[in-house]
């Protein structure tokens, strides 16, 4: 399959990224429509002029949040597909150290996803979740079939069941499932708690990829 070519991907200033924080972290509490500008505006320690200057409006603000938390893995997943010194289950490993180190860093965002996705709160947010998730899952796809090609990967896989596996395995870890919480119980420390469930997850999903991918169904 021929290697995408490569998007622009938006660079932000520190400034733009600490109102986008904020913005992410009160999106997640309180909802899109339940937030106002001036909401952002102090848990950022900016004024509501500054906002409007960056992002021109809440919505795009909200566009912003999206562009800073997908389009970060999409570039990854393009690198992937650009190297030519790793084979193709190193790249299914970094792959999903990737998705999961993102994905457990940013828990807000995948909240506001969540929420977006049952209440049907925003009627803009979830036309762009969904055209940049469809991207992500072209790329994976493209991924997997260069395997293919080579004779590394079944080509009896169900890719986009296979990354549903994997994205939801990790939310459901992100989001403090307590099936995860007793899978590393014995910890004492919530950091030491985060690192084992890191440790636990990345090399659970890679199993699971590895004998997705590479056996005869």
């Amino acid at each position: 399959m021929e290697v995408e070519e490569r998007k622009p991907i938006r660079i932000f200033s520190e400034k733009e990224l600490s109102i986008i924080q904020a913005a992410e972290k009160l999106f997640a509490q309180l909802g899109f429509d339940g937030t106002s500008v001036r909401d952002i505006a102090r848990e950022a320690q900016v004024n509501v002029a500054m906002i409007s200057y960056y992002f021109n409006s809440k919505l795009g603000l909200l566009e912003a949040v999206v562009s800073a938390r997908i389009e970060v893995g999409r570039l990854e997943i393009e690198d992937l597909l650009h190297n030519k010194t790793i084979d193709p289950l190193s790249k299914i490993d970094r792959l999903i150290d990737g998705l999961v180190d993102r994905m457990m860093k940013h828990k807000s965002f995948h909240q506001i996803s969540m929420r977006s996705q049952l209440n049907a709160e925003n009627g803009q947010l979830n036309p762009m979740l969904a055209a940049q998730k469809k991207y992500n899952l072209k790329l994976i796809t493209q991924l997997i079939q260069d395997g293919q090609k080579l004779g590394v990967f079944s080509k009896q896989v169900d890719i986009p069941l296979l990354v549903m596996t994997i994205i939801g395995t990790i939310y459901q870890a992100a989001t403090g499932s307590p099936y995860f919480t007793l899978a590393v119980k014995a910890s004492t420390s919530e950091q030491i708690l985060q690192g084992r469930l890191l440790k636990k997850l990345k090399i659970h999903l890679k199993k699971v990829a590895r004998a997705t991918l590479t056996y005869e169904v």
